[in-house]
């Protein structure tokens, strides 16, 4: 028998529908959520901004700062070796220094100068310019232990590199986008190195009246020293009112050890202050 009703189309099944209807709405769903993604980028951009920012604006408390991963050199061995830089620098030679926290390594606040990067005049017998415009480095003292193997591995005893050309020299030199030294994360203003002709006044705190006359005693009893070759600066004023502040690693070598002190009316105990100075003799 002849059916002659006409059969309806078959129905979709229903979760093909669902299926559809919920492609047809995260699809849009995604359009409308994609118009938020440039905005939600820029914010999260600019949030992360301000906080480095924030971070970077917050004052520098050396009492909690993490020295140990700062100064992965530490403690510096007595090597001999000097590389030449160009660069703005502390000059921490005759510096006055205060213990006033705890810290491992034990860190002190010294009294340093602020030193402009100076343009090259006539050579001297010794081969440096008049004035030098090279502040200088003993190699052992840096206190990166891996810019310090970089700089061995490239210089040797610092023969093999011109002034300048060591990858210490590299990281005293200002980040474009912050003005300060890369070295130490870039956190700090100068780092303190050396030259003969920045300190010329013979006196370990001039015009603050804690001042010792220049020159350096040599201690083999035992005593404190802080050693500045290397150390992170701020441009802080200091204890002692020297408009620099530069955190120095202490030492305290034992009877027998030879070490050195600058300024004659310093002591090699450490009291009333611990003296910039160096292992070995001057």
């Amino acid at each position: 028998m002849t059916d002659h009703f006409p059969h309806p189309p078959h129905p979709q099944p229903l979760f093909v529908n669902k299926t559809q209807t919920l492609k047809r709405a995260a699809v849009g769903a995604g359009d409308n959520l994609l118009q938020y993604v440039p905005p939600l980028k820029a914010g999260l951009a600019a949030a992360a901004a301000a906080a480095v920012q924030q971070l970077a604006d917050a004052p520098f408390d050396p009492a909690t700062a993490d020295w140990a991963k700062t100064y992965t050199g530490y403690p510096q061995p007595v090597t001999d070796g000097t590389i030449l830089c160009l660069s703005d620098f502390a000059v921490c030679a005759f510096a006055n220094c205060t213990v006033s926290f705890q810290s491992d390594p034990p860190v002190a606040e010294c009294g340093c100068l602020p030193i402009r990067a100076a343009v090259p005049g006539p050579s001297k017998p010794n081969g440096l310019p008049v004035p030098s415009p090279y502040n200088q480095m003993t190699i052992g003292n840096i206190l990166d232990a891996k810019l310090r193997a970089a700089t061995v591995k490239l210089c040797g005893n610092g023969t093999r590199c011109l002034p300048g050309a060591a990858p210490f020299c590299a990281e005293l030199l200002p980040s474009a986008a912050t003005g300060r030294p890369t070295m130490y994360g870039g956190w700090f203003d100068l780092i303190s190195t050396y030259s003969p002709t920045a300190w010329t006044t013979a006196d370990t705190a001039p015009g603050s009246g804690q001042g010792f006359p220049g020159g350096a005693i040599t201690c083999n009893q035992g005593g404190a020293l802080a050693e500045c070759n290397g150390a992170a600066c701020l441009n802080r004023p200091a204890f002692n009112g020297l408009p620099v502040t530069c955190y120095c690693p202490v030492y305290t070598p034992p009877p027998g050890t030879p070490f050195f002190v600058a300024g004659q009316g310093a002591t090699c105990s450490g009291l009333p202050y611990v003296q910039n100075g160096g292992l070995g003799s001057p």
